[in-house]
């Protein structure tokens, strides 16, 4: 039998090995998952667990969808608590599960997010995958079983307000089918929000995708103070408190012509969309809500409209 080259004697990999100020080893050490970031679990094993309510809020971009180092990801639960006689019967086949995964910050995500019900859910990678399997704990009391492979479908939550198909127009039957045959890559394909559009086929790297300018702070603040500081949708004016004025991007973050912008106060921009409910949980949000809301108590005492001489109300 032929005897394979050892290329760690190359001078090519030595000259290598040497650059990056390490050597090569025959033993592989065990990676440890607990001590890495979602990033890189991502990375290295393709899923990654929340941890923290930070953990969904820190990868939700701005079109509902999460996304980790560039890529958009799927959430699901991975330990599935079944009340089963047999649970060691089941295989990646036979297990039906009654649990879904989500493409985006749907309703449902958003209520865990607030609820804080974060225990078990995990990112996973899958663009790689035509259909992709998941891996799935299933436990019953003192009974476990760990599967590799079995296939999830989608929440229809997801399917609704990602607009990807009207559920409610199928029959029964057709919407079993729809469901059971639809694959996460048709949302990146027919989803109709360019941005998610634009990350089929390229690179999936941040940079190339989506990402805030490096001067977006003066373009945000110059923005602003186009705008008098004051909310485009309530009409406050928030001159003295700036800090709860916010600049909300009508489309992608690397779109900064004015026409793509909007000022708007912490509490509408919270209400723009269901992915930016999040932050009615934040400190300022709380503050401005309850603290300096108030101190305008009507809406005539700071916007007073004009109407012109054809009736049209600005």
């Amino acid at each position: 039998m032929k005897k394979l080259p050892d290329f760690s004697e190359s001078k090519i990999f030595k000259d290598l090995f040497k650059k990056m100020n390490t050597k090569y080893s025959k033993n592989i050490d065990e990676i440890s998952w607990d001590n890495l970031s979602i990033e890189k679990q991502i990375l290295l094993k393709g899923e990654a667990e929340i941890i923290s309510p930070e953990d969904f809020i820190k990868f939700l971009d701005i079109d509902g969808v999460f996304r980790i180092n560039g890529k958009p990801v799927l959430l699901y639960i991975r330990d599935q608590s079944r009340n089963i006689e047999h649970v060691h019967d089941y295989n990646n086949e036979s297990y039906k599960s009654e649990y879904r995964y989500h493409l985006m910050c749907c309703r449902t995500v958003h209520n865990i997010i607030f609820k804080q019900k974060r225990d078990r859910y995990v990112y996973k990678d899958y663009l790689f995958e035509e259909t992709p399997k998941f891996k799935v704990n299933i436990t019953d009391g003192q009974k476990h079983k760990e599967l590799n492979n079995v296939k999830l479908q989608v929440c229809q939550n997801c399917i609704k307000e990602a607009r990807i198909e009207n559920l409610y127009s199928l029959s029964p039957a057709m919407k079993q089918v729809f469901l059971r045959n639809f694959t996460p890559r048709d949302f990146c394909k027919d989803h109709k929000n360019s941005y998610v559009k634009s990350i089929v086929g390229s690179s999936y790297m941040r940079k190339e995708i989506d990402m805030y300018p490096n001067d977006w702070n003066k373009i945000s603040s110059n923005y602003k103070k186009s705008k008098n500081y004051k909310c485009e949708n309530c009409k406050i004016d928030l001159s003295d408190y700036k800090k709860y004025l916010h600049v909300h991007h009508i489309g992608r973050k690397d779109q900064n012509e004015d026409q793509n912008l909007k000022s708007l106060c912490i509490e509408c921009h919270a209400n723009v969309n269901q992915t930016h409910y999040f932050m009615r949980q934040s400190h300022h949000y709380k503050i401005f809500k309850n603290t300096i809301k108030p101190k305008f108590n009507k809406v005539e005492d700071v916007y007073k409209p004009f109407i012109d001489k054809y009736g049209n109300v600005y």
